[in-house]
Parts: C-alpha cells; structure tokens; sequence
C-alpha cells in the first residue's frame, strides 16, 4: 500500500514538473515572439496597418528599397536633416514618418516631452567597416524645449557618435536613441500651429511667448565655427 502511494506521488510530482516545464517553454516563447520587431523588418502591409499610414503598399516598397541603398553617411546625414526639420514632432507627414524609422534598428521611442533646438549639425568623422559603422555629429545646440516651455540654452556643441549596423535591408542606425533635435524654424512652426488650434487664452500667451523666445535664440557666429 506503502508503494503504490509513493508511486502515485512520485507520479503526481513528476507530472507538476513536466507541467511547470512546458509552462516555461510557452512563457519563453511568448516573450521571444512579442520582442518589438524594428519597422523596417516587418512587411510594408503590416507597417501600413499597424502605422495607420495613408501610403499605398508600393510606396512603402519604394521608400525601403530607396533607403536600402544608402551609405552609413547617407543614413545619418538623412536621419539628422529630417529630424532638424521636424521629423519626430509628430506633425510629419507620412512619408516622413515612415523614412525615419526605416533608418533605425529599434521599435519605439520615449513619449519625448523635452527635445533640443539647434542652429545645425555637421559630421565629422567616420570609420566604416564591414557589418558596422560610426559616424560622428557635432550639433550646435541654442536652447532646449521641455513640455510647453522653450529654454535659451548655450550656444554649445553637442557631440554624438551614432553606432550603425548592416542589415539585409540596408545599413541603420543602432544606437544611441537620441531626443529630437530640431531647428529654430521647424519648432516655431510647430509652435505656431499649436496658438492656431488652441482656444484657451493662458494656452495662447504662453505660445505666444515661446515663438518670441526662440526668436530671440542665439545663433552661432564665426567663432563658435570648429
């Protein structure tokens, strides 16, 4: 009696273990599967959907294959200028929106409510080697905005070194994940839209008040120049 009862213990154990061990396995690969998968990996159908972009499938092809095409350079130097002007502030267009995360080897971003406001940016070194590469910026930053407000900031330079990867689709640039940077011009412009649409008054002044201190920014002169 002794032995039957071990022997069904001994089964019952055997099969909460096996039990917790498939149960790990499902875990595991539930975890596998839902890694964020960067946009440029996904099938343009599955981009169009899930970005809610109003492109056709053709021009997404178009975009991948146009981008796929670039040198680390080319990658960064496209990465800078559509983000000075405006290509991570949410008012982009969907052309836009798509080509900057077809640059880039990650899923998401933070929900930015702090950015940087440059007078420009200009590479200045590169070492390319077969699978990876580094390109190095110099922004010149003038001021910062944080929330609703715009801060006078430097003007200072501002030293990044973007670290790329090569894909089958291209090089993109893997780190680091770096806030906007965007011009004086691009962020009144922005900042303009937002006095047009709001109807709050106190709303209003303090755009108001943001447009005229970015106005009145620094800008860099020749003896800021590297």
């Amino acid at each position: 009696m002794a032995f039957k009862q071990m022997k069904k213990l001994i089964m019952l154990f055997s099969a909460l273990l096996l039990g917790l061990f498939i149960v790990g396995l499902k875990g595991n690969n539930k975890k596998v599967y839902f890694q964020p998968i960067p946009w440029y990996k996904r099938s343009p159908e599955a981009i169009k959907k899930e970005m809610g972009l109003s492109l056709s499938i053709e021009e997404i092809k178009k975009i991948s294959d146009e981008l796929s095409k670039l040198s680390p350079e080319e990658v960064v130097k496209l990465y800078c200028d559509l983000d000075y002007n405006g290509g991570r502030s949410g008012q982009e267009s969907d052309v836009i929106h798509c080509k900057m995360w077809f640059l880039v080897n990650w899923f998401e971003e933070p929900g930015w409510d702090t950015g940087v406001i440059i007078d420009g940016y200009e590479i200045k070194d590169k070492s390319i080697k077969t699978t990876t590469a580094t390109i190095s910026v110099v922004y010149r930053v003038i001021g910062i905005f944080s929330g609703d407000e715009i801060l006078m900031l430097g003007p200072f330079y501002q030293l990044v070194n973007f670290q790329l990867i090569k894909s089958n689709k291209g090089w993109k640039i893997n780190q680091p994940i770096i806030s906007p940077h965007i011009s004086r011009e691009s962020e009144i412009k922005i900042q303009e839209y937002w006095l047009s649409i709001t109807k709050d008054e106190k709303e209003k002044e303090k755009r108001k008040t943001n447009i005229e201190t970015l106005k009145t920014l620094l800008k860099f002169d020749e003896k800021y120049q590297l």
